[in-house]
């Protein structure tokens, strides 16, 4: 069953920190892991881990 996707915002890449934080999944997984819970296109769920990746950085570099 799955669920329904949260805004294109930091909610989901909160979502995606809290999947690398437990470890368990490989974050190269992470597209097929959004496409399997909220039912989005493999395009989108690419998309999103892109967003997601460029999110981490602009984290980090505010972190340095």
């Amino acid at each position: 069953m799955s669920q329904e996707a949260p805004e294109f915002n930091n909610e989901l890449f909160l979502l995606i920190d809290e999947i690398q934080e437990m470890g368990t999944i490989n974050m190269f997984d992470t597209p097929r892991w959004l496409r399997q819970n909220f039912g989005i296109s493999k395009k989108e769920s690419f998309a999103i881990f892109g967003k997601w990746i460029e999110y981490t950085k602009t984290k980090e570099d505010k972190n340095e």
